[in-house]
This record gives C-alpha cells, sequence and structure tokens, in this order.
C-alpha cells in the first residue's frame, strides 16, 4: 500500500465516522429528507432573504 492509499483510507474512515455520527443525532435524518423534500417542491430562500435577516451589527455588552 503506497502513502497515497493509506492517507486516502483514512480519511474515508474519518468521513465514514463523521456520517455515522452526524446519523446518530436523534430526528438527524429525517430533517434531511425534509430539507430535500422542500428544496423539491422550491420551498427555498435566495441569498438576499437569508442575509437580509441577519442583523448588520452586534448588541454591545452592555445592551445584553
Amino acid at each position: 500500500m503506497t502513502q497515497t492509499q493509506r492517507n486516502s483510507s483514512k480519511a474515508d474512515c474519518e468521513s465514514t465516522v463523521e456520517t455515522l455520527k452526524l446519523l446518530s443525532i436523534p430526528g438527524f435524518y429525517e430533517s434531511i429528507k425534509e430539507a430535500d423534500k422542500q428544496i423539491a417542491q422550491g420551498e427555498t430562500y435566495s441569498l438576499d432573504e437569508v442575509f437580509d435577516q441577519i442583523p448588520t451589527t452586534r448588541a454591545s455588552k452592555n445592551k445584553l
């Protein structure tokens, strides 16, 4: 096995572990399926709609 193959195998293993971690979160897979359904139905937001809702300034610590 070459060094490149070892690095690739390690990366594949790490990716699989991360995927399994995500899929072990209760409701995660269902939320992804629901999001796919919403996208297919055109229920999406444009970048402008998303970023228009983000405050452009942070509240100072005194106001929190």
